[in-house]
């Protein structure tokens, strides 16, 4: 958890220029909404791109926040991503590729720390959803090309930490950093599965 919260400290300073200013959301200011930017990082049969910045794959999203009271938010978020990746050189599937747009909304609950008219304050955020995955792709094998094309929606599970900064009473700004498991996804689409429901998942990092 502490790596996760100094991930996200370190995104948020690094973009700050450039991030859209949000909200700042109270109990006199309940609704906050907050057009995001996202960078995600893929882990499947193609490899892990978890903590390596130069892999990252950015998109678009949007946050919209409700204070409930002063140690917890409703939160409803949606992101948009393209994974693409082809198989690594000496891989047993070499040769292989996959482009998967991937939409993802969350609804979940923000368990916030420390005071509200606090700075800097720490949170905590539980968001299960539906993730819709588009994908265009090849996976040789044995000298045979498959076509691995594919629609389909999946249950996410989706957690998250991150830190809001109060820059007023008026402004707003948090970063957060947050793991997707889409249950029995197959966002590279290699048949070869395991027994759990995890093969294929997505970090998100998140500043707005």
């Amino acid at each position: 958890m502490r790596h996760l919260l100094a991930t996200s400290t370190a995104l948020g300073l690094t973009l700050l220029a450039a991030a859209p200013r949000a909200q700042a959301q109270t109990a006199d200011r309940k609704t906050a909404i907050s057009l995001t930017g996202n960078a995600f990082q893929y882990k499947g049969n193609f490899g892990s791109d978890y903590w390596k910045w130069s892999e990252n794959k950015y998109g678009p999203g949007i946050s919209i926040n409700r204070y409930l009271t002063s140690g917890l938010d409703l939160m409803l978020s949606g992101n948009y991503v393209e994974f693409k990746k082809n198989a690594p050189v000496g891989a047993p599937y070499y040769g292989s590729n996959f482009a998967t747009n991937v939409v993802n909304v969350n609804l979940g609950l923000k368990f916030k720390l420390l005071k509200e008219e606090s700075f800097i304050r720490p949170y905590l955020l539980a968001a299960p959803g539906w993730t819709y995955t588009s994908r265009e792709g090849n996976i040789v094998r044995n000298n045979r090309t498959e076509n691995t094309d594919q629609d389909k929606s999946y249950f996410d599970l989706f957690g998250a930490a991150g830190i809001n900064f109060r820059l007023s009473d008026a402004v707003g700004l948090f970063v957060q950093t947050g793991q997707h498991i889409p249950l029995n996804a197959n966002i590279d689409g290699d048949p070869a599965r395991d027994d759990n429901k995890w093969d294929d998942k997505f970090l998100q990092h998140t500043v707005a």
